[in-house]
């Protein structure tokens, strides 16, 4: 009542309310004062209720307030940009953040809570379901397992060997993987291999595991918090996780005697390249979030995972695989890019081949405005080598 009948033009609505009003007789059905720290503190109350009758996690509702709070402060989304801005400004915080999730920490200790409440996953979740609950579980246990920390890269290309593995391991090994990985919950590794990237972000949110660069490479090692409710963890996992990382090695030591012998048939290769490019296409979607960088397209199906480094070009599966060696491109955007007929500076800037004649590059679209949003540190290797043996030039 107080934040709808502030102003004497809602004394009717007052009226109305009067037998709800809990102030003295007297006072009922007037107007409350204007106290603007009272209402944002019965507004903040509010949205965390209602985050609650929408069964949103914490962390699913710190997502909404402030992606960058969830995902870090590299992530290229926003929500509440001028709120946020003005709060910055006003208090020297993010202040209805803060309330907000003040809130929703209260009402959840005095919410009756004798026993745990059963876990719910959400399509819009990081994590949507049990399925990737386990797969969560499953990170976690391969990231432990090494101590000196994984890529996003290798984290997948382990998960993968999920379907693999025994190939590669001996007949203890072979068959012990073969009881373990029954018992995973994981019928089709297949579906999931998209789904990584976010499980990784979700578990660094909650500190699960701990983000570190090197080279321009994001390393992730296990941190020190314990597993949040939608994050499955099964007794097979570490030895599942040993299994896996042993397959793995084996499989790499096999791949470079087999180069080193002889040329990969074509068949391998184009394997290969095909996994590969799809791990590649799912964490740019991902990163990007289903938008052509430059245009804000959003038709999936139309969208091209550019690599601003060559697959050929490329010296290791890291750079071919990383995240920040793409670009998510509308195909004409894509083709230009792909042929060098365009490049990007380093704050994203368009930057057309000297080659292109300007007559050509009007029929084409190619616009002087364009550019990229999102870009980081980690981009500029690759668009420097773009830009240097990619784009165009006058001969």
């Amino acid at each position: 009542m107080s934040t709808t009948t502030s102003a004497w033009a809602m004394r009717c609505w007052g009226q109305d309310l009067a037998a709800y009003d809990p102030r003295p007789a007297a006072e009922r059905g007037q107007p409350f004062a204007w106290n603007p720290e009272r209402r944002a503190q019965l507004r903040a109350e509010l949205d965390a209720y209602y985050a609650s009758l929408y069964g949103l996690s914490r962390d699913e509702l710190r997502y909404i307030l402030d992606p960058k709070d969830v995902m870090g402060p590299d992530y290229p989304s926003e929500t509440f940009r001028v709120l946020k801005d003005g709060e910055m400004r006003a208090y020297g915080e993010y202040r209805t953040r803060r309330l907000v999730l003040d809130a929703w920490d209260q009402q959840t200790n005095i919410s009756p809570a004798a026993q745990p409440a059963p876990t719910s996953y959400s399509e819009h979740g990081m994590i949507r379901n049990a399925e990737e609950g386990r797969l969560a579980g499953l990170v976690t246990a391969l990231v432990a397992e090494r101590t000196e920390g994984s890529s996003l890269v290798e984290i997948q290309s382990a998960v993968a060997a999920l379907a693999t593995a025994a190939h590669y391991l001996g007949a203890v090994d072979g068959q012990r993987f073969d009881v373990v990985r029954g018992s995973l919950g994981i019928p089709d590794v297949t579906p999931l291999l998209s789904r990584i990237l976010p499980v990784v972000q979700r578990l660094v949110s909650v500190d699960v595991l701990v983000r570190s660069t090197r080279g321009g490479v994001a390393f992730y090692a296990r941190g020190a918090d314990a597993l949040p409710g939608d994050v499955i963890q099964l007794p097979e996992y570490p030895e599942t996780a040993r299994l896996l990382w042993l397959a793995e090695s084996r499989r790499m030591a096999s791949e470079a005697e087999k180069n080193a012998v002889a040329p990969a048939t074509e068949t391998e290769r184009v394997v290969v390249q095909r996994v590969g490019q799809d791990l590649f296409r799912a964490a740019l979607l991902d990163y990007w979030q289903g938008r052509c960088c430059v245009t804000g397209l959003n038709i999936t199906e139309l969208l091209r995972a550019s690599h601003i480094k060559p697959w050929a070009a490329c010296e290791s599966d890291n750079e071919r695989l990383d995240v920040f060696n793409g670009l998510l491109l509308a195909p004409h955007i894509d083709a230009l890019f792909d042929g060098g007929w365009i490049s990007f500076s380093d704050d994203g800037r368009v930057l057309a081949s000297e080659a292109l004649p300007s007559d050509a590059a009007a029929r084409l679209g190619v616009r002087t405005d364009w550019g990229v949003e999102g870009l980081q540190a980690a981009h500029r290797r690759y668009l420097a080598f773009h830009r240097r043996h990619e784009l165009r030039r006058v001969a």
